[in-house]
């Protein structure tokens, strides 16, 4: 019987049909199997892309926050500097004014009341120890008017002015140190009067 149906002229091309079949099948059941491992490769690496586009977007943010605190510090620290330099040379003028004799100018005098005009402009009076600050920077401006005489009458306020120029130049020092440190801009410390 095996012998009947080997020497049928169609037996070939059923057998080569069969074949056919039977690889199309494995083929198709392999090319499947590759599509859908494919498939949970690309929904895996694009889970991973959005993970690090999240992560980029999430330093992106961190390093503008930075650039921003660090740019504001460096204005703050500026500001410090201009304002230290201001009050010294505002001292310098002041013990030039109290000297005996006097040793000021007249150039003194007007460079005086321009460097306290700055110096109020800076630190707006507001809360008790701005407000203190800038009666005095008010004395030190009739001081630059009327001369020594005006300052003879009040050294205790020149000691107080001098130890609230430091803590101003130290609280500014400290918000540029503090907003660098942070990330974030500080806000001015509120400093307490004497």
């Amino acid at each position: 019987m095996i012998e009947h149906i080997l020497t049928q002229p169609s037996f070939g091309p059923t057998l080569a049909a069969c074949v056919t079949v039977l690889l199309s099948a494995a083929l198709k059941r392999s090319n499947d199997r590759f599509t859908r491992d494919f498939q949970i490769h690309s929904a895996r690496m694009a889970t991973q892309a959005g993970e690090t586009a999240s992560a980029l977007a999430d330093l992106k943010k961190i390093e503008l926050s930075n650039a921003t605190a660090v740019k504001y510090a460096d204005i703050v620290e500026q500001r410090a500097v201009r304002l230290h330099a201001d009050l010294a040379e505002l001292l310098a003028i002041v013990e030039l004014i109290a000297a005996e004799p006097p040793l000021d100018t007249q150039e003194d005098r007007r460079h005086c009341l321009r460097l306290i005009t700055s110096i109020s402009l800076a630190l707006s009076p507001r809360g008790g120890f701005a407000e203190e600050f800038n009666l005095e920077l008010g004395h030190l401006r009739e001081a630059a008017i009327n001369g020594s005489a005006y300052l003879k009458k009040r050294q205790d306020m020149l000691t107080s002015f001098r130890r609230k120029a430091w803590m101003i130049i130290d609280a500014e020092y400290d918000r540029a140190l503090a907003s660098i440190s942070t990330g974030s801009a500080m806000p001015r410390p509120a400093l307490s009067p004497t």
